[in-house]
């Protein structure tokens, strides 16, 4: 699929990237759960993972195919402002 152009509605350059990012190391191990596998990519610590799990309403042991395109466009924006 085409980028979708920035702005109105659209995805920045960079979360685009990140949504890519945090796709790839979801699925790295599919009979993983998406927070193991995101906290081992992204060398972050699984309390804070679980915390911003909890604030966009997933369930701590949901697995990358489980999320819809809105959980990982929130999940990016979540983390992207977390760094």
């Amino acid at each position: 699929f085409p980028p979708l152009p920035a702005g109105r509605g659209g995805l920045g350059r960079g979360r685009e990237q990140t949504i890519m990012r945090l796709a790839k190391i979801g699925f790295a191990s599919r009979r993983k759960k998406l927070i193991s596998n995101l906290s081992t990519g992204l060398k972050k610590d699984k309390k804070q993972l679980t915390d911003i799990f909890l604030q966009l309403g997933l369930n701590a042991n949901v697995r990358a195919e489980e999320l819809s395109k809105d959980d990982w466009l929130n999940l990016a924006e979540k983390i992207e402002n977390r760094k």
